[in-house]
């Protein structure tokens, strides 16, 4: 009897490491916090950091966890949507705070975003993908099946698509245009008009995404829970109004500030007036509390604006 106690004992474990050890890391820490909720007990010492190893350990050890194994696997595949559905947004900050944000203020929708820890975004948007419930009145628990957060990804990356071909302002917002990319962040932070994400604001290539990002989201969350039912049909983006205002002003504040720096070094030019003119400009400078130079500079540069500049400020001639 011992022999074949032995036997057994080799066999399962034999069985939990050849189950456990191809997990990639969001299955085994799934798996780890489904014992956790179940048992507790050894379980909720695991840490992040060595997870496979620690919970073949932990299973090896508990007779309970052995036996609802196979049901955990079951249940762990009905929930863990397939790395390859989210291939559009592994390398895409800016995608990856509009899906992030829009599904967080989504008031169908609750979840839980630090199940797989914060050393990335895209370690929140899969911990939010993969415990995501539906909320109603009814039942505040309905987890989405698979085909639901699969086609769920599909339709948000269709609205996301649809609000870059519809008007793209990270054009002007050039990847190397350091100083620019530090006055839009201060420009959104001033007006209230940006995202939360975790980011390294030291790093200017994350911040210009999440810049974009925060734009995208102007006017424009979704309630994308709501299209589930059949009683609702998915409605295609188009930019506010008000969203394409906010970028306009924003876009002639920093034309602006250009120009309010490039007088600062500006070379004094002699321009011969005729008196009727020169005694206009004055009035008009009176009236505007500026000085002549001030005021004729501010004049020929609007008209330039105007006439040679399209609304994105680039050269029409």
């Amino acid at each position: 009897m011992a022999v074949n106690r032995v036997n057994l004992y080799q066999q399962d474990t034999n069985k939990i490491r050849k189950v456990i050890e191809p997990l990639n890391m969001r299955e085994a820490i799934w798996l780890r916090n489904f014992f956790e909720d179940e048992l507790g007990d050894g379980f909720k010492e695991i840490s992040d950091t060595n997870v496979k190893n620690e919970l073949i350990d932990e299973l090896i050890a508990n007779d309970d966890a052995r036996k609802i194994l196979d049901e955990s696997l079951l249940t762990m595949r009905a929930s863990i949507l397939p790395n390859s559905n989210f291939e559009w947004l592994k390398n895409d900050l800016r995608a990856q705070i509009y899906t992030l944000e829009t599904l967080i203020n989504d008031r169908g929708f609750h979840s839980r975003r630090e199940v797989y820890g914060f050393d990335s975004l895209m370690e929140e948007v899969y911990s939010y993908i993969d415990n995501l419930k539906y909320v109603s009145d009814k039942s505040s628990n309905k987890r989405l099946v698979l085909d639901e957060k699969a086609d769920l990804l599909k339709r948000v990356k269709s609205y996301w698509d649809d609000i870059n071909e519809a008007y793209n302002y990270s054009d002007w917002l050039k990847p190397d245009a350091d100083e620019q990319i530090k006055w839009s962040n201060q420009y959104l932070i001033d007006r209230r008009i940006y995202n939360l994400a975790r980011i390294d604001n030291s790093d200017l290539k994350q911040v210009r995404e999440s810049i974009l990002a925060s734009i995208d989201l102007i006017d424009d969350y979704v309630d994308f829970s709501i299209q589930h039912n059949i009683r609702y049909t998915y409605r295609s983006y188009r930019t506010s109004s008000s969203k394409l205002l906010f970028i306009d002003k924003m876009k002639r504040a920093w034309s602006q500030k250009k120009f309010r720096d490039a007088g600062k070094t500006k070379k004094p030019h002699h321009l011969p007036l005729t008196k009727s003119t020169r005694e206009k400009l004055e009035k008009l400078s009176e009236v505007k509390g500026l000085s002549s130079t001030a005021m004729l500079d501010i004049l020929i540069n609007n008209a330039y604006k105007q006439e040679c500049l399209d609304i994105d400020g680039n050269e029409l001639y």
